[in-house]
């Protein structure tokens, strides 16, 4: 902004005629409003997926031997990471903004504007750069209705092992090995057959080439932080607080999946 203002003195001084420099103000002027307006606009954008209903085209399946049209909103999700150490309350954070150490806990909540099927994987790049897994960590409850929020890891208490309670929940813990974790969700609005059978009590080892091919077959995502005040002028109801991410798949013709990858480090 000072900078803005010093560049049109400098126009003003540079100008003979009053008509001249008070064109070059307006243009100056304007052009700062439109780019207040565009910023305003994209943040407007973060989470008008989430309702708002266009024609969506779903392809051929073998379930589905026709393609077929339909009116519904574009794959979007909510999530938000949770995250409490041995002696400190549960807190919101951004997972990309600091690094988490063993005996960490760790939840994650998301929300989903359709009804479909939500998988949720983990690997560690060691320091080594071998990698550890990927296993699938949703384990086999993959189910999910229109905007229902859905905690993770879904275990109950009596399902939890003791050493991953905390204030009357289940939590991961951040175990070694050390690394780059990377967690990447997967939603799609037909079950994945491959993982149909997963255990509800295990992780499962996943062949990687099967993300590797949902993430190459999915479009590219938008995103941006749903901050507190957007949430606060918005009648969305659900996953709310600080440091809630909303992504979506753009792309109305090809909108059967969603995948989000987040990363973190891990000492």
């Amino acid at each position: 902004m000072h900078m803005q203002f010093k560049g049109l003195q400098r126009a003003r001084l540079r100008l003979k005629r009053p008509v001249s420099y008070l064109f070059t103000g307006l243009v100056l002027i304007c052009c700062f409003q439109i780019n207040t307006w565009n910023s305003a606009a994209q943040n407007l954008g973060v989470g008008l997926s989430w309702e708002k209903e266009t024609t969506i085209t779903r392809p051929v399946t073998k379930k589905r031997p026709q393609p077929v049209r339909i009116q519904a909103p574009l794959l979007t999700l909510r999530w938000q990471f949770l995250v409490a150490g041995a002696n400190t309350a549960e807190q919101a954070i951004s997972p990309k903004s600091r690094e988490f150490i063993d005996g960490e806990f760790v939840r994650m909540a998301v929300q989903v504007n359709q009804k479909g099927y939500l998988y949720v994987i983990n690997h560690t790049v060691k320091s080594d750069k071998t990698i550890e897994g990927p296993f699938l960590i949703s384990r086999g409850k993959y189910s999910v209705n229109k905007n229902q929020q859905v905690i993770l890891p879904l275990n109950s208490l009596s399902e939890c092992p003791e050493a991953n309670q905390k204030d009357g929940k289940c939590w991961w813990k951040i175990r070694p090995p050390a690394g780059r974790e990377v967690v990447t969700i997967i939603f799609s609005r037909d079950e994945i057959e491959e993982w149909s059978q997963a255990s509800p009590t295990t992780d499962l080892p996943v062949d990687e080439t099967k993300i590797y091919e949902l993430t190459r077959e999915a479009p590219k995502t938008k995103s941006g932080i749903w901050t507190t005040a957007m949430q606060k002028q918005s009648k969305l109801e659900g996953l709310t607080g600080p440091y809630v991410t909303m992504v979506w798949n753009p792309n109305s013709a090809n909108n059967e999946l969603l995948v989000e990858r987040i990363e973190f480090n891990h000492k």
